[in-house]
């Protein structure tokens, strides 16, 4: 059974009010395989960087079914201004 489709959230660690990514499209590598992606706008992080955040991915599956990864709680980052 493979993914149909996939979405992408981040919010601040330190105010889980503040959403910087909602349910934004994210890519299907390899469905069968469980890999995914998302791709990085200016707009994600020129505001945010020296920011920790929590990130997850709602994965539907061929069947319908939503699968939150990771099942729990977050994948943790931390936005770093942009090399020069």
């Amino acid at each position: 059974m493979g993914a149909k489709g996939v979405k992408f959230s981040m919010r601040m660690s330190s105010d889980n009010d503040t959403m910087i990514v909602s349910g934004a499209t994210a890519s299907l590598v390899d469905s069968t395989g469980g890999v995914v992606q998302y791709k990085w706008t200016m707009a994600n992080t020129l505001t945010y960087a020296g920011h920790e955040v929590e990130c997850e991915f709602m994965i539907t599956m061929s069947d319908n079914k939503v699968l939150k990864v990771p099942t729990t709680g977050y994948l943790k980052g931390l936005i770093t201004d942009a090399l020069k």
